[in-house]
């Protein structure tokens, strides 16, 4: 499951680079994928020019899962394109760990060499 942009952003930029990736993961590994599951609540600030405390701060509550009963009693891989402090995956990860039973993953394409 791709880690979701706020509407807002997504209408500007025409897409989420983030969905391409978890599409092409679960062909890939002959699963599901959906990307209604979990909900952006705001547009938030961009994490660009944050420490670590701040993009913590920036994305707490960030998250909301929309249809628990996709995810209940499953391990769900959660995609993004780029890990920085882990922020954002952090909270879009304890969004879904309040779903009974569910347990997550995460994976991206790249990180930072120093942070």
């Amino acid at each position: 499951m791709p880690v979701p942009l706020h509407a807002t952003r997504l209408k500007s930029r025409g897409f989420n680079q983030c969905d391409f990736i978890a599409s092409g993961i679960s062909a890939a590994m002959d699963k599901s994928n959906n990307n209604r599951i979990v909900k952006r609540l705001r547009a938030n600030e961009t994490q660009t020019k944050k420490g670590r405390y701040e993009r913590w701060i920036n994305v707490k509550e960030l998250f909301r899962v929309e249809e628990p009963q996709f995810v209940m009693g499953k391990h769900v891989l959660l995609v993004d394109d780029v890990v920085t402090t882990g922020a954002k995956l952090e909270a879009c990860a304890d969004a879904l760990l309040q779903v009974p039973d569910t347990k997550v993953s995460v994976a991206t394409l790249a990180c930072p060499s120093t942070y």
